[in-house]
């Protein structure tokens, strides 16, 4: 099954159920209760997380948080705040590895790829870009995160290592 949610400039979001094929709404699941930025499902488990980037200016109460959300109404629960520091970055995005483990790329600012914990939400920095985000905008054939180690550590002990072959980017 394929999820997405709405909600932008830290408006609520709304779960909804799209058909893989075409990316149509097949469903409107029922409201998270934050406003979602990154969506993800954890495959070891099958669990549904979303993470909360920062919203308007005048609004922190849904800042840098993980939440669990349930499939079948939508609605999202708190884990944790996954902020590695309160005053900057957030999730702006999260993924997870085919076993399990989940990172997110923090922004505004860094650019930097995090570990976390999915029973707490603590992001612990494991790569930072080696372009700054300024130099990114400069080479635009350069997308996405770069790291300057040759695998990634993550905290169990286990690296992620680079493709055997960088993966063609398209325009």
């Amino acid at each position: 099954m394929l999820f997405g949610a709405d909600g932008a400039q830290g408006n609520p979001s709304n779960l909804y159920r799209l058909d893989p094929a075409t990316g149509a709404v097949l469903q409107n699941v029922g409201p998270i209760g934050f406003p979602i930025t990154g969506l993800a499902e954890d495959p070891s488990t099958g669990t549904l997380y979303g993470s909360t980037a920062r919203g308007p200016s005048t609004s922190t109460e849904h800042n840098g948080l993980l939440i669990r959300i349930d499939e079948q109404t939508g609605a999202g629960r708190l884990i944790g705040d996954l902020r590695p520091d309160p005053d900057d970055e957030t999730a702006a995005d999260i993924t997870f590895t085919p076993d399990g483990a989940l990172f997110g790329w923090l922004e505004p600012n860094s650019d930097d790829l995090a570990a976390i914990n999915k029973a707490t939400g603590l992001a612990s920095i494991v790569a930072t870009p080696v372009l700054a985000p300024k130099e990114q905008a400069s080479h635009p054939t350069r997308r996405g995160l770069c790291s300057s180690q040759r695998a990634m550590p993550v905290r169990s002990g286990r690296s992620i290592a680079p493709p055997a072959r960088p993966p063609r980017w398209r325009p």
